[in-house]
């Protein structure tokens, strides 16, 4: 690779990259924020009920209703 720049950056250009891991991801699930809502001051540490009370949520998780919905932060 180092004899081949063009190989080597093809290489790290191609590799997959991913914004959140799956701990952040189980975050922002349990407090019902998002990565827009959160920079705005939802806080991730806290529950949906903390941040609706606090104005950043507007329903409870889908997953409190039943059978647990898919993330919206999959895919």
């Amino acid at each position: 690779m180092a004899d081949n720049p063009i190989l080597g950056t093809s290489l790290l250009a191609s590799a997959p990259a991913h914004a959140i891991n799956a701990k952040y991801r189980k975050q922002l699930e349990r407090s019902d924020c998002t990565q827009v809502t959160e920079a705005q001051g939802c806080d991730i540490d806290k529950s949906w009920e903390e941040n609706a009370k606090a104005g950043f949520v507007t329903e409870p998780p889908a997953a409190k209703a039943g059978s647990p919905a898919p993330s919206p932060y999959t895919g």
